[in-house]
């Protein structure tokens, strides 16, 4: 298949699982947090989104270098090496699951102490940090198998088992809630059996897509081991400063403010992440393309590559974000105002603060998925520690110096992410493949001004009317979006990629025609 054509179906297929992802989470939420309270339901945030991801700091270096040094050898034909870094990796990831085990146990004796738990959820709060450690560890060993799917690009493949983790996820969660009671444990089991589906997909994947692939410890290679040990490293340095901008805002909020403002704060902040996820799925495919490029030396694709993928993910996420927070209020109305009422306000204006930001986050996510890809990240690591410890220190001082509570934690975190991703990244990327740094910034006022008359029209209709229901909200902002759609085709499009745009619509309505005409036969 044509490398362009893979790209473009690997994001699409990368996006709608993580649609799909979403809106289960969109209607699991209220429903557990209806069934458990919002202080109970606020253990589930504080250990997937703040405890895992530091355990997965052991792991997460050696599972990204892996698809790199495999990819790498592989290309160059070396299946040999291939699986000496394949297996070097895996039976590393295997003796730190076997470390993490100690630490697991030791937070979840120890998780009322730490931390603050509903009066009466103690021991299941003890059992729910079990179980999730339990999930880790089987996410972790597997992890290296998905290699497959990386280097043959099969990311379409492996969004499909992705989807089908997330309904198996939920469905046991509703299934135990229903048939036994609602317990945050359960919300473990159903990432025990995620993680177990996904597991089995990567493994039986990987041989099939890499042939002569071998699990062995033959293969074991103490030379390779310091190779991906040090590229590790600094993968790991980086992982550790982004958990510390997003994950330790739920440890501080529990530490320094009442417990339920965790849950409040999680209502906002969780869609951050989560679009933040859906522009990694997409720009994620393009990792092993670069890789190839720039073993290949072919610096100037990767330029290219670079600046129209920036261009790609502002033209995508404009709109996102700044329709998403003009129509905040009604959304969060709509989700859980009937459930908990109190926490619409304070939701709200956390939402603002961190989805805004996006714009530029964002814009600059393909820069990282080149870093990694070409083994550039001590540099960044560095950097992007040195914001995550200024992130600290100034959620703090906000929060409880200035008393704006969860509103500070949410600006500290915001500020200084944006502070580095739009100043040190597009410049130290923009150096990396040659180009010039205003090449970069003059990519931003077309999407952003393409967006205001959208953001106009759904400010005033909330002005003139009541939207109080999701086709309300649908309604409003699908005329947004279509809105910017005309703005962006008519004014921000070049000839030739209007021309592009047509010849993709024209294919379209070919297929179309030729299954109605299939349908009359």
């Amino acid at each position: 298949m044509d490398t362009k054509l893979r790209v473009i179906i690997n994001s699409l297929c990368s996006v709608a699982g993580r649609m799909i992802s979403v809106i289960i989470g969109l209607i699991l939420t209220p429903f557990m947090l209806d069934k458990l309270g919002p202080a109970a339901f606020g253990i589930i945030p504080l250990i997937m989104a703040s405890i895992l991801p530091f355990l997965e700091i052991s792991t997460a270096g050696i599972s990204t270098s892996v698809g790199r040094y495999v990819t790498l050898h592989r290309a160059r034909h070396e299946t040999e090496e291939a699986n000496r870094y394949f297996n070097t990796s895996f039976f590393a990831l295997l003796g730190l699951c076997v470390f993490a085990c100690l630490p697991i146990l030791a937070l979840s004796y120890y998780f009322p102490s730490i931390f603050k738990v509903a009066k009466g959820w103690e021991r299941r709060s003890q059992w729910t940090m079990l179980v999730a450690g339990v999930a880790f560890i089987i996410s972790a060993a597997s992890g290296p198998y998905g290699v497959g799917m990386y280097y043959r690009q099969r990311f379409d493949l492996r969004s499909a088992f992705e989807v089908a983790a997330a309904l198996a996820r939920a469905g046991t969660i509703v299934l135990l809630f229903c048939v036994i009671a609602p317990n945050t444990v359960y919300v473990a089991v159903g990432m025990v059996v995620a993680a177990s589906v996904l597991g089995v997909a990567n493994v039986a994947t990987a041989y099939r897509m890499l042939p002569g692939l071998r699990t062995s410890w033959q293969f074991f290679s103490r030379d390779k081991l310091r190779d991906v040990s040090a590229f590790s490293f600094f993968l790991v340095i980086s992982r550790l400063s982004l958990i510390l901008f997003v994950s330790t805002d739920y440890l501080l909020i529990n530490w320094l403010l009442p417990k339920e403002d965790v849950t409040v704060y999680n209502l906002g902040a969780r869609w951050a992440p989560v679009m933040r996820g859906f522009m990694a799925a997409a720009v994620f495919v393009l990792g092993p393309l670069v890789t190839i490029l720039d073993a290949t030396a072919q610096h100037d694709r990767i330029r290219r590559i670079f600046l129209r993928g920036t261009r790609v993910m502002l033209l995508i996420i404009c709109p996102v974000a700044i329709f998403f927070c003009v129509l905040a209020k009604p959304f969060m109305t709509v989700w859980v105002g009937g459930i908990y009422p109190e926490a619409v306000e304070p939701a709200v204006r956390v939402l603002w603060v961190m989805v805004l930001p996006l714009v530029m986050n964002l814009a600059v996510m393909p820069a990282f998925t080149m870093f990694t890809a070409m083994g550039r990240v001590r540099v960044v690591a560095l950097v992007t520690l040195g914001a995550a410890l200024a992130n600290i220190g100034l959620s703090i001082w906000l929060a409880v110096g200035l008393n704006l509570g969860i509103l500070g934690i949410a600006i500290g975190s915001s500020a200084c992410l944006l502070a580095k991703n739009a100043a040190f990244t597009p410049w130290y990327m923009c150096r990396l493949c040659g180009s010039p740094l205003k090449s970069f910034y003059r990519l931003f006022p077309g999407p952003i001004a393409a967006c205001l008359p959208g953001a106009g029209l759904a400010i005033l209709v909330q002005y003139v009317a009541n939207i109080s229901n999701w086709p309300a909200i649908f309604l409003t902002g699908g005329c947004c979006v279509l809105s910017y759609l005309l703005i962006v085709y008519f004014f921000c499009l070049t000839a030739d990629e209007k021309e592009q745009v047509s010849a993709g619509w024209a294919r379209v309505r070919k297929v179309f025609r030729r299954e109605q005409s299939q349908k009359h036969e």
